[in-house]
């Protein structure tokens, strides 16, 4: 008896390369545009208890961004040119002692 077999060899090479570039205009330009969202929000509510109408106008007023102030008995609320600049304005008044937060709207 015998037996017999048969040998496959083969060899190959793998190549290839390739690239692709893209640019991407403007992309996330339109995060920006979200109206009504409570991110947005670009005044805020400060308890006036225990503070001056005067004092609390004038640190306010001293901040980047700021648009107008009103007074009420207990609160006061104050408009920022952005949201950006409302959020800048509430940690300096947190820092300061102050009990402030984004009002829930908007002032016009």
């Amino acid at each position: 008896g015998g037996g017999g077999g048969v040998l496959l060899g083969g060899g190959g090479s793998k190549g290839g390369g390739g690239g692709y570039g893209g640019s991407w205009d403007n992309l996330g330009a339109q995060q920006q545009q979200a109206q009504g969202s409570g991110e947005e929000v670009d005044t805020l509510a400060c308890k006036a208890m225990g503070f001056g109408k005067e004092e609390l106008e004038q640190f306010f007023q001293s901040l980047e961004g700021f648009v107008k102030f009103i007074h009420k008995t207990k609160n006061c609320f104050v408009k920022y040119a952005s949201a950006h600049h409302a959020g800048q304005a509430l940690q300096a008044s947190r820092s300061f002692g102050y009990e402030a937060d984004f009002a829930k709207f908007s002032m016009y």
